[in-house]
């Protein structure tokens, strides 16, 4: 009882995370270039890095649900940290774009 308890917390984080994403990618989508070529090559990779991760994301979610719990245990924590090393890189893209 306890692995489905986690394993549904992580989901609702998860959840909440991709709803964070997904504010942070439309507004480094339709923020104006920087004149500054770091930020700017910046912000190019990590739009890229997030589309790929987005869809890969969601294909390894939808394959948890078909698969024995140990597994989805383990693949869940790593799901939910990678989404929120994301996030964190979007922000930070977008705290850096803000104080220009």
């Amino acid at each position: 009882m306890s692995q489905t308890v986690f394993i549904l917390i992580m989901m609702v984080i998860f959840f909440i995370e991709s709803v964070a994403e997904a504010r942070l990618f439309t507004f480094l989508r339709v923020v104006k270039p920087s004149a500054n070529q770091g930020l700017e090559h910046r912000r190019q990779r990590v739009l890229r890095i997030e589309v790929r991760w987005n869809w890969l994301s969601w294909i390894i979610l939808f394959v948890l649900l078909l698969t024995p719990g140990q597994f989805a245990y383990f693949t869940v924590a790593i799901i939910v940290l990678l989404e929120t090393i994301i996030v964190m890189e979007l922000d930070h893209v977008w705290q850096r774009f803000k104080s220009e």
